[in-house]
């Protein structure tokens, strides 16, 4: 008995795939790093260190993904670190 026809594949993965990187992308991350912030505090308040961590790493992350320039490799003159000369 002959095997049922599949779906293209090729355009589920398309479908699927995150958008490229992107004002939404860079939105979300933003509000991600400000939502951990929250959580962060309100679990350091409620005397939970570790999630407090864990929500704090977890706002690192997200506030990175936001600075598109930096995790290219392409920081600002501000955000590069002083240099010897002088």
């Amino acid at each position: 008995m002959p095997l049922p026809k599949r779906k293209n594949q090729d355009s589920d993965k398309t479908a699927r795939q995150a958008p490229s990187e992107g004002p939404d992308q860079l939105e979300t991350a933003r509000y991600i790093a400000a939502l951990t912030a929250e959580l962060s505090m309100m679990a350091r308040r409620a005397d939970l260190p570790l999630l407090s961590y864990f929500l704090e790493m977890a706002r690192t992350e997200a506030a990175n993904a936001a600075q598109p320039l930096r995790r290219a490799g392409k920081a600002t003159r501000e955000r590069q670190p002083p240099s010897d000369q002088g």
